[in-house]
Parts: C-alpha cells; sequence; structure tokens
C-alpha cells in the first residue's frame, strides 16, 4: 500500500460515520439516483450481469442496481475494512478491503464498474488504477463514473477547502476534468456517453455536511432545491456543473 493509501484508508476509517450519516440518508440517496444513478446506468440492462463498485463506501449504486435489476450479481471494493462492513450488510454482497493501485483485481471478472467519485482520490495513480480497471472489465464491458469536474467555474474555491477540510486529504485528492481524462485514456475505452451534472442542490442536498449542515435540515430545503436542480441540468455549458457523469466501453 502507498502512503497515500495510508492516509486515504485512516481519513476514511475516521469519518466513516459522518459520511454514511450524511451521504447516504434519504435525502442524499433520492439526489444520487435522480442526477447520479440515472445517467450512471442509462441504456444499460444488469440482470445476470456482474456489476464491481469500487471505492464503494456504503454501495449506493449496488443499491440502485439491485432495486433496478433483482438478478444482478455485485462487489465492493473499498480501501475502508469499516466501508466494506457498511456495504456487505446495507446491500447483501460481500465487498472486499483492497488498495486497488497496487493490488489486482480479478480479470475479466465484471460486466459494468461503477465508481462514484473515486477516481479523483488517486489522481497520482490513474495509470495503475485504469490499466486494473480494464483488465478487470470483460470485452465489451462498461466503465461508468461520477467525479468531480475540474473545469468547473468554482474550481478554486474547491482546491482551497480541500486544503482546509479535515476530510479531505489534498495531497492525494483532485477534481478531474474529463476532457484531459478522455484524451489520456481513449486507446483503452470507447466512450458511450457524458454528462455534465451538478448545481445548489449537489452541495447543499449531497454534500450538506462539508457545509456543517445538519442533515435534520435538509427536509425543509431539498425540495425546493431538487426542482432547481432538474433546472440547473439543462443548461448548456459544462462550467456551471460540479461533476460529470460518464460511461466507457472496453476496447
Amino acid at each position: 500500500m502507498t502512503s497515500s493509501q495510508d492516509r486515504q484508508k485512516a481519513l476514511y476509517e475516521q469519518i466513516h460515520d459522518d459520511y454514511s450519516r450524511n451521504l447516504y440518508d434519504e435525502r442524499s440517496m433520492e439526489y444520487r439516483d435522480r442526477f447520479i444513478h440515472e445517467p450512471m446506468f442509462a441504456g444499460l440492462d444488469l440482470d445476470g450481469r456482474r456489476l464491481g463498485e469500487l471505492m464503494c463506501g456504503d454501495g449506493p449504486a449496488t443499491e440502485f442496481a439491485k432495486r433496478r435489476w433483482p438478478s444482478v450479481r455485485c462487489q465492493g471494493y473499498d480501501i475502508s475494512p469499516r466501508a466494506c462492513a457498511a456495504y456487505t450488510e446495507r446491500t447483501g454482497f460481500p465487498a472486499h478491503s483492497f488498495d486497488i493501485i497496487t493490488a489486482p483485481l480479478p480479470t475479466s471478472a465484471f460486466d459494468v464498474i461503477a465508481i462514484v467519485g473515486g477516481l479523483h482520490h488517486v489522481v497520482g495513480d490513474l495509470d495503475p488504477v485504469i490499466r486494473n480497471i480494464h483488465q478487470a472489465l470483460a470485452p465489451g464491458g462498461i466503465l461508468t463514473m461520477m467525479e468531480p469536474n475540474r473545469d468547473y467555474v468554482l474550481e478554486s474555491v474547491r482546491r482551497l477547502w480541500y486544503r482546509f477540510d479535515k476530510y479531505f486529504d489534498e495531497t492525494a485528492e483532485a477534481a478531474l476534468s474529463y476532457p484531459d481524462l478522455r484524451a489520456r485514456f481513449h486507446a483503452m475505452f470507447d466512450e458511450r456517453r457524458v454528462d455534465y451534472r451538478g448545481g445548489p442542490a449537489y452541495f447543499l442536498v449531497l454534500m450538506n455536511m462539508v457545509f456543517r449542515i445538519p442533515g435534520s435540515w435538509k427536509g425543509a430545503y431539498s425540495p425546493a432545491l431538487m426542482q432547481l436542480e432538474r433546472v440547473w441540468t439543462k443548461m448548456p455549458t459544462p462550467y456551471s456543473k460540479a461533476f460529470f457523469v460518464a460511461q466507457w466501453a472496453k476496447r
């Protein structure tokens, strides 16, 4: 395990309960399903398929897939043993405490690999991570991901926040520019779709913990912000969106 992964593991073991309480509550899951999971899995049929959720946390993408496709077969992978235990308890599927940078995933083991906000935790090691994912996908398999958008208009504020907030490891985490990511790995994957999303509800409903907003407050303002988010999603420029969702097919 690398020193950056040691730090990440220690950090997420420490803050897991805060994350679980704030990022997987009913309002947050409503946001995830509508604005993250729906576009992540759009056009896919996972019935009878093998899904691996990497950097899985408590397994929100797996939960969505399980509801949508009852016969899907899932496994989770996360560097935090506490997250793995929560994943299994929440989804009923097995999870593995795993360093994706240095340990190989099983070869051709998955038809779909899903990552929700995980690649930006391994920005210094993207090449081995993406190679690991590529070999773990079956021929024609799909990588579907959601990651923070580095081209977002408020990216400088986000970088400053990463530097001073205890919930982030500024030395290992950074948002990703989708055009750069696509160009870097185009030889390994074909792009199926990409979508930019993330407005006020992303920060105040899903990420309320970062702003120290009590979860109990979300019920009061969430419905209005969710309506606003629908409008925000239709804005044409990626610079006004906090994250991107993409599907890639293995070459």
